[in-house]
């Protein structure tokens, strides 16, 4: 590898139980998540015991978020706007990509 080139950053990958712990759920409820497809996981190991990826867990629990802000929104708080329930005329973080409803690739 050049000297002026990174290496790409470790991928670092959960198993169910450890993700259940994490989100105070019980391993049945975080296997439910996974099998439904709501949260993606790959099957890893010598036994394919699934696997959560760290960077797909934080983009879970960030939507779980904007669901509950959007929720809250929509449910009557006076200071609700169409631009605070629409993504593509919220205003972004400074370097934050365009939010859109499509999955992100993975890689």
């Amino acid at each position: 590898m050049h000297p002026d080139e990174q290496e790409p950053p470790l991928r670092r990958f959960f198993p169910v139980d450890d993700v259940a712990r994490m989100l105070s759920l019980d391993v049945g409820a975080v296997e439910e998540l996974v099998e439904s497809g709501e949260l993606p996981a790959v099957r890893l190991g010598p036994l394919a015991e699934w696997r959560i990826e760290q960077r797909v867990l934080d983009d879970y629990l960030e939507a779980k978020y904007e669901e509950t802000r959007r929720t809250a929104l929509w449910r009557g708080f006076d200071f609700a706007s169409v631009a605070d329930l629409d993504p593509e005329t919220r205003p972004r973080k400074p370097g934050a990509a365009p939010a859109t409803d499509e999955p992100r690739p993975t890689a």
